[in-house]
C-alpha cells in the first residue's frame, strides 16, 4: 500500500453502491458528488491503473454520471458535509473526519487513513449513545 492512495476508496465505495446504504442516505447525490471528486483527485495524483479502475467502477453505478452532470445545489457553506440517514422513524446526521498517517515509523501504515463518524446534532448523539448502552435494542436490518 505504500504510496498507493487508491485503496482508501474501497470500503467507502461499497457504501455508495445502490444496494447498500443509498436507500437510507437522503443526501446521496451530494455525497456522491464530493466522493467522486475526491477519487478523481486521487487518480490524478497517483496515476495508477488501480485508482483509474476504481473510478470507472464508481462511475458505472446507476445514476452516478447523471448526478455529476447536474449542477449541485448551493449548500450552506460549512466546514463539513453532513451525511443524512433515515430509516423508519430514525434519522441520523453525521459528519466524517479522515486522519492520514503521512510519516509513520512503520512503512506498512504509510498513507493509512482512518475514518471516524461523529454526530452533527444532539438527537443523533442521543440515538447513538442509546444504541451503545448494554441491553438496549439495536437497530435492525
Amino acid at each position: 500500500m505504500a504510496g498507493n492512495r487508491s485503496w482508501r476508496a474501497g470500503a467507502p465505495a461499497d457504501s455508495r453502491r445502490p444496494d447498500a446504504l443509498r436507500p437510507f442516505l437522503t443526501n446521496w447525490a451530494d455525497i456522491v458528488r464530493y466522493f467522486i471528486r475526491s477519487v478523481e483527485a486521487d487518480a490524478a495524483a497517483d496515476g495508477t491503473a488501480e485508482t483509474a479502475a476504481l473510478l470507472e467502477r464508481l462511475l458505472s453505478y446507476p445514476e452516478v454520471r447523471s448526478v455529476l452532470e447536474t449542477r449541485a445545489p448551493d449548500l450552506a457553506a460549512g466546514p463539513v458535509l453532513p451525511m443524512r440517514f433515515s430509516k423508519g422513524e430514525v434519522s441520523l446526521q453525521l459528519f466524517t473526519a479522515i486522519a492520514t498517517l503521512g510519516t509513520p515509523q512503520d512503512i506498512t501504515v504509510e498513507e493509512l487513513r482512518i475514518e471516524c463518524f461523529f454526530p452533527m446534532d444532539a438527537d443523533t448523539a442521543g440515538i447513538l449513545r442509546g444504541w451503545a448502552e448494554p441491553g438496549k435494542a439495536k437497530p435492525t436490518r
